[in-house]
């Protein structure tokens, strides 16, 4: 039996652990520090209301996804229709925004005047050659006007970045309907279909919180044999030239040794590099090591004595007045997230570490929050009942400009470990949805089985994940 050793409990390293357990005779270790697994995929519990680190709808396009869901937790999936709205001004529009709502809400002027600049760029420059920023993408796709009013405020405010500093692949992967040509085109059309108008409006949610479907890949797992180490630290890894042989945990304060044929990764590489380092130092994996980024996310959960606070999934704000970003409303998903008369709303506060958000104490941040949310007219101060604050480092690989570049210098060198696979949103920096990891530990099992060399034909892979439309 090959040894296999996964580091992070995440859904990556779940969907690798069964796989692999339902491909071969392999001996399955997932290691993870937290006391659950789940990764970012899990749910939190505050004095009898749930709610998910994010709502991680599983989202309908990916069959044998949709499959592999019904086997593992088909007596708890729920099929939702897509509800979401942006605040655009003081009013509610619906999100991704369809052209005619939009005209209604900011009167028939501005959307002329969108069309105009949109035609005017493409004349100008639309055969020239879009020099990899965000910003120079979402122009060639929406004209200036357009992007300047509706699309640079949000883009900057969620990556705490000036759009000039992100890559064109956060565009690539996110405007899956095209630019506002075809946007107009499927306006025109009858097609409803996601690939004619961008977006989804049907996916499934796990009853009892998304928490669920990493306590049910757990069950599978051990049934077939496998083995999850929960509360437990990677403290280092021992090799042999470039072979791994075992990792080093300490879980309470027992130290313990892993051996392994196979070391899969999936935690964030900021965190797993330096572990390799020791053993074959390379200053260009060093220094790019150190240049990516990550956003910080904290949490901000208000409890409401209202049975609804409104009729959405999801609630975006560009505004640059507000605090946060966006927020999910967790009984809109599952009923039993929250006793009946009351609700819980959380919302988003994206920053770096060590910024001056990030480093906001607790209770600042909540009475910031609370006074923005209260200004939206969403609900009265007197109605919110408690709050609380949930901190999410890690949350979101950031697709900076140059980052391509600087992860085919960490590719070059994980390279050099010949049994060694990193995988997973943090483990390849790929910012994904839930479906695309579970994909990615299904790829990664298939490449252990079907190869000799699997670290060698895991790169292969690669290119495919970077084609993962993102749906938020």
């Amino acid at each position: 039996m090959k040894k296999i050793v996964i580091i992070g409990g995440g859904i990556s390293g779940l969907a690798t652990a069964y796989e692999l357990l339902k491909l071969g005779d392999y001996d399955v270790t997932i290691v993870e520090k937290d006391d659950a697994a789940g990764g970012l995929a899990r749910s939190i519990e505050h004095n009898g209301f749930l709610t998910d680190l994010g709502p991680h709808r599983l989202n309908t396009e990916l069959p044998e996804v949709h499959e592999l869901i019904e086997e593992i937790a088909g007596e708890k999936v729920i099929a939702l229709k897509r509800q979401s709205k942006m605040r655009l001004g003081r009013r509610y529009i619906e999100y991704p925004v369809k052209p005619f709502e939009l005209a209604l809400t900011i009167g028939p002027f501005k959307p002329a005047w969108f069309m105009l600049s949109f035609m005017l760029h493409q004349a100008l420059h639309g055969r020239k050659e879009i020099d990899g920023t965000l910003e120079q993408y979402m122009m060639r796709a929406f004209g200036p006007s357009l992007y300047h009013y509706l699309f640079k405020p949000y883009v900057e405010k969620m990556w705490k970045m000036d759009a000039t500093e992100l890559s064109d692949q956060i565009g690539r992967v996110r405007l899956t309907v095209g630019g506002l040509d075809k946007l107009l085109k499927g306006l025109l059309s009858r097609d409803t279909s996601p690939e004619a108008t961008g977006a989804l409006r049907e996916s499934y949610y796990l009853r009892g919180g998304i928490n669920e479907l990493a306590k049910h890949y757990l069950e599978k797992i051990e049934a077939a044999g496998g083995r999850i180490m929960t509360g437990a630290k990677v403290t280092g890894i021992e090799a042999s030239d470039a072979q791994l042989n075992s990792v080093q945990i300490k879980t309470g304060g027992a130290h313990q040794r892993l051996e392994c044929d196979i070391l899969i990764n999936t935690i964030p590489l900021p965190l797993f590099l330096p572990m390799l380092l020791r053993h074959r130092p390379s200053q260009a994996a060093a220094d790019t090591m150190k240049r990516l980024r990550y956003l910080y996310l904290r949490l901000v959960c208000l409890i409401v004595e209202r049975g609804h606070v409104s009729a959405n999934h999801w609630l975006y704000f560009p505004g640059a007045d507000l605090i946060f970003n966006r927020g999910h409303e967790a009984k809109n998903f599952d009923e039993s997230m929250a006793p009946a008369g009351q609700s819980l709303i959380c919302l988003e506060v994206t920053c770096h570490e060590g910024d001056e958000l990030a480093n906001m104490p607790r209770e600042e941040l909540i009475r910031r929050v609370r006074t923005d949310i209260v200004g939206t007219g969403l609900m009265r101060d007197d109605e919110i009942v408690d709050a609380f604050v949930q901190d999410v480092p890690w949350a979101y690989p950031v697709y900076y400009k140059d980052y391509a570049a600087d992860l085919s210098v960490i590719w070059d060198y994980l390279a050099g470990f010949p049994n060694l696979l990193s995988c997973g949103r943090q483990g390849l920096y790929n910012h994904n949805n839930i479906d695309h990891s579970i994909v990615m530990g299904l790829a990664c099992a298939r490449c252990i089985h079907q190869n000799e060399s699997p670290a060698q034909a895991w790169p292969e892979k690669f290119s495919a994940f970077d084609q993962f439309r993102i749906v938020d």
